[in-house]
């Protein structure tokens, strides 16, 4: 092929620029303090929690089946031990206490053994000092007295330590307002 002149090739050539190389952006204060405001804001909006996912609880309200059913041994341990021994872990665990603990004694007469405490020591120890009785546990009257124990405006966590938390979460403490439900004892 035959070209008459490579003048205009020549300035094409000088016209187009090279490829750009590709480089970090030049530190910049504004875009830093950018980023690290968008980062916290994330976090705000995250809402991180370090008690393992549970919300902090301000009055935790613990119900103890005393009742004779509790003195059913199984595996060499009765359902009152092992609801004492778990009650005994989570108050001596490392985690984020609540404020205050109630202990409520169900028994036929329920009745509040420790009210507001701030100790976890006095919890455990009044916990070790109870017996089951030997008659059955009157759930209808708690409601009330759970009631009785809460506050307005205040985060309150009732656990049911049963051997039958299914029946008594569901039938009976359902009408307690503004509490968390836990049951059972694992």
């Amino acid at each position: 092929v035959e070209v008459g002149s490579l003048f205009l090739w020549r300035q094409l050539e000088l016209s187009v620029p090279p490829k750009a190389t590709r480089r970090l952006p030049v530190p910049n204060l504004l875009l830093l303090l950018q980023l690290l405001a968008l980062l916290l804001i994330t976090l705000a909006l995250a809402r991180p929690t370090r008690s393992g996912g549970e919300p902090p609880v301000d009055h935790w309200i613990v119900l103890l089946d005393a009742s004779a059913s509790m003195e059913a041994v199984v595996d060499g341990e009765s359902a009152f031990d092992e609801a004492r021994a778990h009650l005994a872990a989570r108050l001596g665990s490392q985690g984020r206490l609540p404020a205050r603990v109630t202990l409520v004694r169900v028994a036929s007469s329920p009745a509040i053994e420790l009210a507001r405490i701030r100790r976890p020591e006095s919890v455990i120890d009044a916990v070790e000092a109870l017996r089951p009785a030997h008659t059955g546990a009157d759930w209808a009257r708690v409601p009330a007295m759970v009631r009785g124990l809460t506050l307005a405006g205040e985060r309150t966590r009732v656990t049911v330590l049963t051997d039958a938390p299914g029946r008594i979460a569901a039938g009976v403490l359902e009408n307690v307002a503004g509490g968390m439900i836990d049951g059972g004892a694992d």
